[in-house]
């Protein structure tokens, strides 16, 4: 296991046992909120960058569909900041549904947009 990996499973597990266990229970309200609420965003940030390099986003593209997975990548790691985290912290299936919906929505916009931008451009560099 590189570096990288160890520190980002040794966040995911902080990031989970202060989400789901009951440390946060007796401390005071606002310290409670704000290591949850660091918690949820850091996991679903985690989430969003393991999605962009199981998507290669980060490498150069060489064709149309290479853009499309671009694009895509980038709304669903915003995406994962934006609903994600939301059901990370309350566990609430209404967060869960909004995320897929909109990654339905415009994960689907952002490819076909992706797409067509690398058609382009890549016509455009002939």
């Amino acid at each position: 296991m590189s570096k990288k990996q160890k520190i980002i499973a040794s966040f995911s597990l902080i990031a989970a046992i202060i989400l789901y266990s009951p440390l946060t229970g007796g401390m005071n309200i606002g310290i409670a909120a704000l290591l949850e609420g660091a918690a949820g965003v850091g996991l679903s940030g985690i989430i969003g960058y393991l999605a962009l390099v199981k998507l290669q986003a980060f490498g150069s593209p060489t064709n149309a569909k290479d853009y499309a997975k671009i694009w895509f990548g980038y709304v669903f790691a915003l995406l994962c900041f934006v609903r994600l985290n939301l059901f990370l912290i309350h566990l609430d299936i209404e967060y869960l549904a909004q995320f897929i919906l909109l990654i339905i929505v415009y994960g689907a916009l952002a490819a076909i947009f992706g797409y067509f931008f690398g058609k382009f451009k890549l016509r455009k560099n002939r």
